[in-house]
Formats: structure tokens, C-alpha cells, sequence
């Protein structure tokens, strides 16, 4: 245990510079925003009524920068993190060090972790101070809760990203995959409503929805509530308001379901992260990516769905074809992507032929 302290404690000050810079980019927009968002001219969006008030809902501008901010965190901090596992020589060197191939990468895990948590803070203070002076219109109490939600949902897409990242090869791949997994569950809800003529409901569509799917909910019903709509005088402004009205913050009960399953899901990702690392040949870095969650199970994944939704047969077999080529970086295909092809190319066919009957 002593090794990990030890390794965590350098790996932590080694990234320290990276962790202000971080830290000072997310302040300087945050504070840039919220200065623009809180001033009394730009914090409405101003319509007249007959009795000549205002009707007010302010933009919740920062609050949305904060959820931007994180969804950023959570995609850029895996690569940073992983960085020094992709190449042969810093690998070599990295497993010669006292500490489990485990330990090693949880080390690296745990402190992207704690970037992010940090960063997210000091965004997240600096909007609850430049929110005081309107506190009586503000429900700013509410920027906590909001803050460990958030959090919840940033950890569950880095440590899903992290996963994915670190069964990749390379650097490319990695980062090709981490923008594929997202649009994944979209594309089989969408798959779903073109076979049953209506999306999917209650708990089984609240497994295919996306993780950042969650940034945009709790990122809006926190800010409906922490930014209420506010009805006030044309002329006296803020200082006489006729009425405030919060939105409840409420989830659905799919919402919870994702949101529990995505929890699990993310313990699990962190899971595989050790296992998966301790298996890793270094002699496999730099070269084709065959892991089972990436190109192999994607590429047949994407295929498939693209012919339930009826893409049109040469771009589909276009679409495939290119992907082989650069997951198999040239033209040298294996019977299984040959057979993937073919069939992508006949089902496509086919399913055209019914659909047209």
C-alpha cells in the first residue's frame, strides 16, 4: 500500500501544473459568463405583458457552462491520464516501478478523478459568489446538491471513457471509440422506433439511453430550479417582484433506472480497467486494435442498426467497408470482416425488398 501512496503522491504533483491550468481555464470562462449572464440587462429575456411587467427567465447560462465544463472533463482527462500507457518505452519504464500494473492504473484513475471533482468546485464557487447579491431571487442553496449530481454523472462517463480508452491499442482508436459509444444508444432507440412505430418506454428505454444523456437532465432540472422564472416591474426592475416560480425537481422513474444501471455500469468499467490493464501486452502497443469492445463488436454493432434504419445499400456497404480499412489499417481483411460485409450487404438488400413489398 506504502507504493501506491507513494506512486500517487509523485503522479498527483507531477500533474499539478496540468490541474491549475485546467482549473484556470474553467474559472476564467466561468467567471467571463457569469459576469455577462448576471448583469441585470443580460440576465432576462425580456417580454412586455398589458401591465406593463416584466416576465423574466434568467438564461442559466453558467449553470450550462459548468454541466459543458464537465462533459469536457470527463472526455479529455482519460487520454491525459492513459497518455503514458500507449507508448512501448514509457511503459517499460512505468512497469519496472514497485508498484502492481493494479494499483498503477487506479493510480491514474483516482487522479483524473480528483482534477475533475476539483475543477467542477471552483466552477461551481465562483457562480455561487457572483449569484449572492441576487440571492433573494436565486435558490443558490441548491448549487450543492447540484455539485455532488453532477459529480455523480461526470465520474460515471470518465470511468467509462477511461474503460474504453484503455483497451484501445493506440492513441486514435481510443479517442475513435470514445466518440462511437455515445451514439450507440441513440441509434438503437431509434432502431426501436422504426420497428414498433414508437419509442420505447418506462425501464427498457432507460437502458439504452446514453450517459450523457444525464448531463443534460440533471444540468436542466437543477437550473429550473436554482433560476426560477420571475414576473417584476418594468421600471423598478428586481427590486419589485410580483411573483417567483420554481420548477420541482423531479426524475422519472426510467431516469433513476439509467441512472442506478450507469452507476453499476461505471464500477464495473473501473473494474476492467484493472483487470484488462494487468492482461495488456506491451508488444500489442501501436498495433491493430483487436479488443472485443472495440472495432470488432462496433463496426458489425453499427451495421446492423444502419440496416434497420434503412441506409441506403451502397452507402451502407461504403460505410462499412471504409471502417474495416482503418480497422484493419489497409486492405489486409480477415474472414470474419469479409463475412460482415457480406451479410451487411445482403440483409441490406433484402430488408429494402420488404420494405418495398
Amino acid at each position: 500500500m506504502s507504493s501506491f501512496k507513494k506512486y500517487f503522491s509523485y503522479h498527483f504533483k507531477t500533474t499539478l501544473v496540468r490541474l491549475l491550468i485546467m482549473l484556470g481555464i474553467a474559472l476564467l470562462l466561468t467567471f467571463t459568463f457569469t459576469s455577462i449572464m448576471v448583469h441585470e440587462e443580460r440576465m432576462y429575456d425580456y417580454s412586455t405583458n398589458p401591465r406593463t411587467e416584466f416576465v423574466g427567465m434568467y438564461a442559466g447560462g453558467s449553470i450550462d457552462l459548468i454541466g459543458w465544463i464537465a462533459a469536457i472533463c470527463a472526455m479529455v482527462l482519460p487520454v491525459l491520464e492513459l497518455l503514458p500507457f500507449k507508448n512501448k518505452r514509457n511503459m517499460d519504464t512505468l512497469l519496472s516501478l514497485p508498484v502492481g500494473r493494479g494499483r498503477l492504473v487506479f493510480a491514474h484513475y483516482l487522479n483524473g478523478l480528483i482534477h475533475m471533482a476539483v475543477v467542477l468546485f471552483g466552477s461551481f464557487s465562483l457562480v455561487a459568489i457572483k449569484m449572492i447579491p441576487y440571492a433573494y431571487v436565486f435558490e443558490i442553496w441548491m448549487l450543492i446538491p447540484f455539485y455532488f449530481m453532477l459529480l455523480l454523472v461526470s465520474a460515471i462517463l470518465y470511468s467509462f471513457f477511461t474503460f474504453i480508452f484503455s483497451v484501445a491499442n493506440t492513441i486514435a482508436d481510443g479517442i475513435v471509440w470514445m466518440h462511437i459509444y455515445p451514439i450507440l444508444p441513440v441509434l438503437s432507440v431509434q432502431t426501436l422506433y422504426e420497428i414498433t412505430d414508437k419509442y420505447p418506454s418506462s425501464a427498457p428505454s432507460a437502458i439504452l439511453f446514453t450517459p450523457l444523456y444525464h448531463f443534460y437532465q440533471v444540468t436542466y432540472k437543477y437550473c429550473r430550479y436554482i433560476v426560477p422564472a420571475i414576473r417584476f416591474d418594468k421600471e423598478e426592475g428586481l427590486d419589485k417582484i410580483y411573483s417567483i416560480s420554481c420548477t420541482e425537481i423531479s426524475f422519472k422513474n426510467e431516469e433513476i433506472i439509467a441512472l442506478v444501471l450507469w452507476t453499476l455500469i461505471a464500477v464495473a468499467c473501473v473494474v476492467g480497467l484493472v483487470l484488462c490493464f494487468k492482461r495488456q501486452r506491451i508488444e500489442n502497443l501501436g498495433g491493430i486494435s483487436s479488443s472485443p469492445f472495440g472495432y470488432m463488436s462496433l463496426i458489425p454493432i453499427m451495421s446492423a442498426t444502419l440496416v434497420l434504419l434503412s441506409l441506403h445499400t451502397a452507402l451502407l456497404v461504403i460505410f462499412t467497408f471504409v471502417w474495416y480499412i482503418v480497422y484493419r489499417r489497409g486492405f489486409r481483411f480477415k474472414i470474419p470482416d469479409i463475412v460482415v460485409m457480406g451479410t451487411t450487404f445482403v440483409a441490406s438488400i433484402v430488408e429494402n425488398i420488404i420494405r418495398a413489398l
